[in-house]
């Protein structure tokens, strides 16, 4: 199963789920069903949360207890096929892991959301 945060001209929609079997969709990413939500772009979700339960999504911005000072957008690259840590203020991707960075959630909080254009 793969969960995406989809989006419609540049603002989020909904939540779509991927199964062998079909697709799921969601308003609010808590109840799901069948009925198709329309979108143009989809953001993949990391598998991680944030300390407030909220799931973390490729292009949210994100703070770490750890590095205090700074602030990373979480990007996908699809050639690698993996998340990488870009820094929100110069652009420089930061060497640290992702799945490093993100697996004690309590450390992490979602700051921000990039808009799409």
């Amino acid at each position: 199963m793969r969960i995406f945060r989809i989006r419609e001209a540049g603002e989020i929609v909904g939540f779509m789920r991927e199964h062998d079997f079909g697709a799921y969709y969601s308003l609010n990413g808590y109840q799901w069903n069948g009925a198709p939500i329309v979108y143009d772009s989809i953001e993949y979700f990391t598998k991680f949360k944030d300390r407030d339960g909220e799931r973390i999504f490729e292009n949210d911005v994100v703070q770490s207890s750890d590095y205090p000072e700074n602030e990373f957008i979480i990007t996908y690259d699809h050639v690698l096929t993996k998340f990488l840590l870009v820094d929100y203020f110069n652009r420089n991707i930061f060497n640290g892991s992702v799945d490093e960075l993100l697996a004690d959630r309590f450390k992490i909080k979602r700051v921000g959301v990039l808009k799409q254009p």
